[in-house]
């Protein structure tokens, strides 16, 4: 879309270029569909033991009946090494402030 306003985007004008001068710019879109036209499986749901905890709450509270779909809890799918497992179990106890001492003992100053 030709002539639209590049108002706050500062990535439409070279650096360096006064203020009053960048908002006379114009800039062009590109409007791109990136969604699928498939159904995409959930990803980042709770693990197993964590969603049906949660379904023998709701059915406790006397909720109407759950019909769960696979996947209707989380699964691995390969990209966690094994120290990002050990630093979910550590946040899963209460301990995510140990993560963070980590962290920081091995930020590298400029």
């Amino acid at each position: 879309m030709q002539g639209k306003s590049p108002g706050l985007d500062p990535s439409a004008y070279p650096p360096g270029v006064p203020p009053h001068v960048s908002r006379m710019a114009s800039s062009h879109a590109l409007l791109i569909d990136a969604t699928r036209a498939w159904a995409y499986p959930p990803v980042s749901l709770p693990r197993k033991e964590f969603m049906e905890r949660a379904k023998e709450i709701w059915e406790e509270l006397g909720f109407p009946e759950l019909k769960p779909r696979m996947p209707w809890y989380g699964y691995s799918l390969g990209a966690w090494t094994p120290e990002d497992e050990a630093e979910a179990e550590t946040a899963l106890r209460g301990d995510h402030f140990v993560t963070g001492e980590k962290a920081k003992n091995h930020r590298v100053k400029p």
